[in-house]
């Protein structure tokens, strides 16, 4: 029975570090991000944003990544201190969502969270070259 105690140290240790890497990986994935571009595009109209993740957060000051990254509850209220850094953002907007869907089409979610951002701190592009830069 002595002999099965290490075993239990070990497991608990190995799911401790298997816990601790699902919760902070996917904020570390935003940490290699060059360009805003979601698969759910198929056919996209625009070439995709470049965008160093975390060059902007820093020059913008943003460290809650609530701000870009957003929860909803069931009753359209936003979630206060959720966030979806482990999610595509076409897993809630869809390129062609319903008339029912409540989470506005991905395109509009994408220009409506970065163009209002820009606007209510008067920093940053708002116009189309501005962004999608050829």
């Amino acid at each position: 029975m002595h002999h099965l105690m290490p075993r239990k140290k070990h497991l608990a240790l190995a799911l401790s570090v298997l816990l601790a890497t699902a919760w902070i990986a996917p904020g570390l994935a935003q940490d290699k991000l060059t360009s805003i571009h979601d698969p759910a595009f198929d056919d996209p109209q625009s070439i995709p944003v470049t965008f160093n993740h975390n060059a902007h957060n820093a020059k913008a000051g943003l460290k809650d990544c609530a701000a870009c990254h957003h929860v909803y509850n069931r009753e359209g209220q936003i979630v206060a201190g959720a966030a979806s850094v482990d999610k595509k953002c076409s897993d809630c907007h869809r390129v062609r969502p319903a008339a029912s869907e409540f989470a506005p089409a991905l395109m509009l979610a994408f220009h409506k969270r970065c163009q209002n951002c820009h606007i209510e701190r008067n920093k940053g592009p708002v116009e189309c070259g501005g962004c999608h830069k050829r």
